[in-house]
Formats: C-alpha cells, sequence, structure tokens
C-alpha cells in the first residue's frame, strides 16, 4: 500500500520535475510579461489561475485566490463537500470561483489554455481572445482585463 501511494505521488512529481527542465512552462513567462508590458502594467496584480510558475517567476501574489493545483481539484468537484470558515473566503465550485473573481478579481486574469474558469462570465471585465495569427508572440488564449470603476 505504502509503494502504491509513493508511486502514485511520485509519479506527478517527476512529470513535474520533466516539465520544468524542459522549460514547458517558458513560452507562458514570456507571453505574460510582454502581455503586462503591452497593457503598461508592468506592476500590476494579475491572476492566473492554473499556472503557478508565471506567479512565481514574476513574484506575485495570487490576490487570495487558490493555489493553481487547488484550482484544478476545484474543476474536478473535489472541493464541493467542503466546508470551507468564511473568514477564508474560498471557493468550493467554478460557480463560486466566478462569482468572486468578478467581486474581488485582480485587474487582470490570464488563462494560457481552454479551462473551465476561462468560460466566466465576468460582467466586471473586458474579455480578450487570442488567436496565433493576431498575437503569435503569445502562448496566451483568454485574458480579462477589469473595467474601470465607475
Amino acid at each position: 500500500a505504502v509503494l502504491l501511494a509513493a508511486a502514485l505521488l511520485l509519479g506527478p512529481l517527476s512529470d513535474l520535475h520533466t516539465r520544468f527542465r524542459a522549460n514547458e512552462w517558458q513560452p507562458a513567462l514570456v507571453s505574460a510579461k510582454a502581455l503586462l508590458q503591452r497593457l503598461g502594467m508592468q506592476q500590476a496584480d494579475f491572476l492566473a489561475p492554473y499556472n503557478g510558475y508565471v506567479h512565481i517567476r514574476l513574484r506575485q501574489h495570487r490576490s487570495g485566490f487558490p493555489h493553481h493545483l487547488s484550482t484544478m481539484h476545484i474543476d474536478l468537484g473535489w472541493w464541493r463537500d467542503w466546508r470551507i470558515p468564511e473568514a477564508f473566503s474560498l471557493p468550493t465550485s467554478n460557480q463560486e470561483y466566478c462569482q468572486l473573481l468578478d467581486a474581488r478579481g485582480p485587474p487582470l486574469i490570464l488563462f494560457f489554455e481552454d479551462r473551465p474558469l476561462a468560460h466566466c462570465a465576468l460582467p466586471s471585465y473586458e474579455r480578450h481572445d487570442l488567436s496565433v495569427e493576431a498575437a503569435p508572440e503569445f502562448a496566451l488564449w483568454r485574458y480579462f482585463l477589469r473595467k474601470p470603476r465607475l
């Protein structure tokens, strides 16, 4: 049982090491930097819900939102039955996550691939879809930019 648990845990971790070593996430970092520069927001808060690497490399906090692996667990419904104290204000479903993003999300939300939260209805944000043809330098798929508050 212990060996099975270790194999299940070490398999994904060894894959993670390989991804870091192969610089698979480097295009996301380059894209995030380029977009921040293009928008004149070099020091702006942002959230990449599914990418912790960009946050680590740019030394940016996650604006109080869950770690990228926890975000994936929320997608899978693993947090659905959890009772989280209100003081933490953490989402337990994608619907709650979308509501929190709209209510208190950072000025910029980045998605590097098609994931469930990329389809949130966020009235407080402008949605920008990118294509490889229109912006070949970006590995971004979609981003949301907060509308000015009136």
